[in-house]
């Protein structure tokens, strides 16, 4: 992956900043990704429902040009070949609904692919779900679903890479870790986020905004939570006065994620 960073301590950003040029003390050696061939992200997601949010946001500010497919066209995919990063996108489908998996088994083969080539993956939600039953995990229906912001605990490595949160969550199925899988995070509720290679998966939306949140609640969202005794309003208002800390909290997962596992 090609990373912006300083040429003669090699730091990668985003952990090269101005405040490291004194570990090798020189600034001649800085070069800034505008200067750099521009890096690739293919993010996949549902038609009319492909915003990859806050993280796509921070993909772009270090230099990532996103191409977005969409998951029910899986012919048109383009090869991984010059992309540098895979986004896989939430979505309303299960990974083991029958009538999807000519569209399910695609997004399966082409994540193998990307840890075949070493290729850097953030999964969201379903995203997360494909990669875990395409690293050898399992996706059932949760007996615990979660709509709203949660907070999680981190284990082990995830210390350095996520904080409690909350973050927000709208899942009714959950994963099991794949043998070769670290957990990095969980809740009572389910895991909630793994590494394995340099591929990462938050069951959670750390990409989630305003926008996003309308739209899911316009699809029918909103019948499902008033179905389930759930207030939507209360959940609209907490997501607009939380919206700039969940927007920081997204920007550090993505950068640490570029630095501890994708690195």
């Amino acid at each position: 992956m090609r990373v912006a960073g300083c040429l003669t301590c090699s730091l990668p950003l985003p952990a090269f900043s101005l405040a490291s040029l004194g570990q090798c003390g020189e600034s001649r050696g800085l070069i800034f990704a505008s200067k750099l061939p521009a890096m690739r992200a293919l993010v996949l997601g549902n038609d009319g429902d492909s915003d990859a949010g806050f993280i796509g946001a921070r993909a772009e500010h270090h230099g990532y040009a996103l191409t977005t497919v969409v998951r029910e066209q899986p012919e048109s995919w383009p090869a991984l070949d010059g992309f540098d990063l895979v986004i896989s996108l939430g979505s309303e489908w299960s990974v083991y609904w029958d009538h999807v998996q000519p569209q399910v088994q695609p997004e399966l083969s082409l994540l193998r692919d990307a840890a075949d080539r070493d290729l850097p993956v953030f999964g969201i939600c379903f995203g997360s779900q494909l990669l875990a039953a395409a690293h050898g995990g399992t996706v059932t229906k949760s007996a615990t679903p979660e709509i709203g912001w949660y907070e999680v605990e981190s284990t082990g490595i995830g210390q350095d890479i996520l904080a409690r949160g909350p973050w927000f969550q709208w899942h009714d199925d959950h994963w099991t870790l794949p043998p070769a899988a670290t957990l990095l995070a969980k809740n009572t509720n389910a895991n909630q986020a793994f590494r394995i290679g340099r591929s990462f998966a938050t069951q959670f939306h750390p990409e989630l905004n305003e926008k996003m949140l309308r739209s899911w609640l316009a699809g029918g969202g909103a019948a499902i939570m008033t179905e389930r005794g759930l207030d939507v309003d209360a959940l609209l208002d907490k997501t607009l006065r939380t919206t700039d800390d969940a927007e920081n909290r997204a920007a550090d997962l993505f950068d640490r994620f570029l630095t501890v596992i994708a690195q």
